[in-house]
């Protein structure tokens, strides 16, 4: 199993793709390769989704769309007995079935267990991002109680760790 990280999964032209798109800067912390040489990459700003243009049933060229991670609410790994999913999800974002859907990768099921690795590791990421612009969570006047109450929303929503919140939860307990 490749480390998360590990650009060596790649080929040549989605590795040439993610040098045009990560920016100076961003590093990589997650890639989920998907079906015909497809892949989204989690730097720890952006989530890059590398996908195949499909129109009348023949492949075009690779669509990249990029994502902040602060503007998502989260990714979903679906798996199915011969293909799965993994899906990006925030406000506005509809995933489809349709071939070349940026939301979305269609994986194989010998990509399974790095896309499950992947989702926790990106719903990490994706909470650090939105607790980074959180004023409440850098204002020292902000109401402990009221932030346990939001770390629990994070957590029930899958975007925490229960380690993350724990953490949290006792540093917080710690002002009052």
């Amino acid at each position: 199993m490749p480390d998360l990280d590990d650009r060596g999964q790649l080929s040549g032209r989605l590795n040439k793709l993610v040098d045009e798109h990560v920016l100076p800067g961003e590093q990589i912390r997650v890639i989920v390769r998907g079906a015909s040489d497809t892949a989204m990459v989690c730097t720890d700003a952006r989530l890059i989704s590398m996908n195949r243009d499909v129109s009348w049933g023949w492949v075009a060229n690779t669509k990249v769309v990029a994502f902040d991670l602060k503007d998502l609410t989260g990714v979903l790994f679906e798996d199915g007995i011969v293909t799965g999913a993994f899906s990006v999800q925030g406000v506005g974002i509809i995933p489809t079935r349709d071939p070349g859907d940026p939301h979305r990768l269609v994986l194989y099921r010998g990509q399974y267990e790095q896309a499950r690795r992947a989702t926790i590791k990106i719903r990490e990421l994706i909470a650090e991002a939105k607790a980074a612009i959180a004023p409440e969570a850098s204002s020292p006047a902000a109401d402990p109680v009221e932030s346990i109450r939001r770390l629990g929303e994070l957590l029930d929503a899958g975007l925490i760790t229960p380690e993350q919140f724990d953490h949290k939860r006792a540093e917080l307990l710690s002002r009052l």
